[in-house]
């Protein structure tokens, strides 16, 4: 590759890249495989990679403000429960933290109102187990 068509194909992936397009978007276009443009960007423009992990972040953030639950952003943003879990876990440990405190006191404050685990778990859309686990954790 030449330092010309190198550096036409920086900026025609940082361009698509700024305007939102995904990987895959970006590899239809350009005609090569998105794993091969995503090694190259991370290689050579690591930037994209955090821009739009920022920008991710601020997507995950705002949803989680206006009460969805982690299904519902998953969806939303088109994404795998798990791939977002692990996105979170590893961008946002403490947010992950703060939402199973949250939770936590959710759990406790129902059961000193009298209600039955199984009411809780329904309350707080969990299984009894899993409530009996978050608990015992405390």
């Amino acid at each position: 590759m030449t330092t010309d068509s190198f550096t036409k194909y920086v900026v025609q992936i940082r361009t698509l890249r700024y305007k939102g397009l995904s990987w895959q978007k970006i590899s239809d276009q350009i005609g090569q495989p998105a794993t091969s443009i995503r090694r190259f960007a991370k290689k050579y423009m690591p930037e994209l990679l955090e821009f739009k992990q920022q920008e991710r972040l601020i997507q995950i953030t705002n949803l989680l403000n206006n009460g969805l639950d982690w299904y519902q952003i998953a969806d939303q943003l088109g994404l795998h429960i798990t791939t977002l879990r692990q996105f979170v876990e590893r961008h946002m440990p403490e947010l992950v933290k703060l939402r199973r405190q949250n939770r936590l006191n959710k759990i406790l404050d129902l059961r000193k109102d009298g209600l039955t685990w199984q009411q809780i778990a329904n309350e707080v859309n969990l299984t009894v187990s899993s409530i009996y686990r978050l608990v015992r954790r405390k």
